[in-house]
């Protein structure tokens, strides 16, 4: 009888445990992970930026977006993301410090070296396809490759 409550016991705990987990998937699909940052040209004037040897990367991850400078010139910045269809817009930039807390971003001089114009920046996706992320915004055509 003590085995076969105990047994109750356990498949009970176990259930509960199963049902107060609640999943939550990302399904960024190709938009997820790492982008190294390789080109942003100036769509008024046409002059390209070759970032291809910076060490510059967006990365992708549920809702949330990082953007970082690996070289350390300029800080780590996590932005909230929407993608749908063919736009991506990023808002809500915020430093990120571990070791003090994240600092609001309130300055747009903060994301240029990231090719983010403003403090909620509105893309239009050109390409999304394979190891290619084409992007561009009202000033800027930036080009990622998956890294």
């Amino acid at each position: 009888m003590k085995k076969c409550f105990s047994r109750y016991m356990l498949v009970t705990l176990m259930a509960s445990l199963f049902v107060s987990c609640e999943v939550e998937t990302s399904d960024n699909g190709e938009l997820g992970g790492f982008w190294h940052l390789e080109q942003m040209e100036t769509l008024s004037t046409g002059s390209v930026v070759d970032l291809s040897d910076e060490l510059i990367f967006w990365s992708f991850q549920h809702r949330l977006m990082a953007v970082v400078d690996r070289s350390g010139r300029n800080p780590e910045i996590v932005l909230r993301f929407q993608h749908e269809q063919k736009q991506l817009v990023v808002s809500e930039p915020y430093i990120s410090d571990r070791e003090k807390g994240d600092i609001k971003v309130t300055e747009i001089n903060q994301l240029a070296p990231y090719g983010i114009m403003a403090l909620t920046d509105t893309f239009t996706v050109e390409r999304l396809k394979g190891s290619t992320f084409v992007l561009k915004n009202k000033k800027l055509r930036l080009t990622l490759k998956r890294f």
